[in-house]
C-alpha cells in the first residue's frame, strides 16, 4: 500500500454543489479501486490525499493529472504509513468551514497550497504533509458530514 498527496490548481471554476458531486464520483470510483482519502478545495486550489494499492494509486494519479479542470503543481508520495488512515472513506469531500472547525485551516489554505519546489524542500514537503494528513485522520470523526 502507498499514499500520496498532491497540490493543484483549477482551471475552471467550482462550486461547493460541484464539488460535493466531484467527491461523490470520485468516492464510486475510489470504492471500486479499493482507495481512500480526502479532497480539500479553497480559494482555486486542491489538496488530496489518496491511499491504496500501489498500482489502483498510480492508475488514479495517472487519470487526475490528465484532467484538464486542473493543473497539478505539486505531487509527492508518502509512502507506506503503515495502514490506511481513512479507511471509512473512499473520497469525502473536506470543506474549508469543516477544517476551520478542527483549527487546521491555516496549514491547508496559507501553507500546503503554496508549498511548490523550488520555494520549499520535497522532503520539507513531504514531512509537512503528512503531519496535515495524520492530524486530520486523527480528527476526521470530528468534521461535518456537510460543511
Amino acid at each position: 500500500m502507498i499514499a500520496l498527496v498532491y497540490v493543484s490548481t483549477a482551471t475552471v471554476d467550482f462550486s461547493p454543489p460541484a464539488l460535493y458531486t466531484l467527491a461523490d464520483r470520485a468516492g464510486q470510483k475510489n470504492a471500486q479501486l479499493g482507495v481512500t482519502g480526502f479532497l480539500h478545495y479553497s480559494r482555486g486550489g486542491f489538496f488530496q490525499h489518496l491511499e491504496g494499492d500501489e498500482a489502483a494509486v498510480r492508475s488514479l494519479m495517472a487519470g487526475i493529472t490528465a484532467d484538464d479542470r486542473h493543473r497539478v503543481e505539486t505531487a509527492v508520495e508518502l509512502g507506506d504509513l503503515g495502514g490506511r488512515l481513512f479507511p471509512d472513506w473512499s473520497m469525502r469531500y473536506v470543506a474549508p468551514a469543516a477544517v476551520a472547525t478542527i483549527g487546521l485551516e491555516a496549514v491547508l489554505e496559507d501553507t500546503l497550497l503554496h508549498m511548490r519546489p523550488p520555494l520549499y524542500d520535497l522532503a520539507v514537503i513531504r514531512r509537512t504533509a503528512e503531519h496535515l494528513v495524520r492530524s486530520l485522520a486523527g480528527l476526521r470523526k470530528r468534521l461535518p458530514r456537510l460543511a
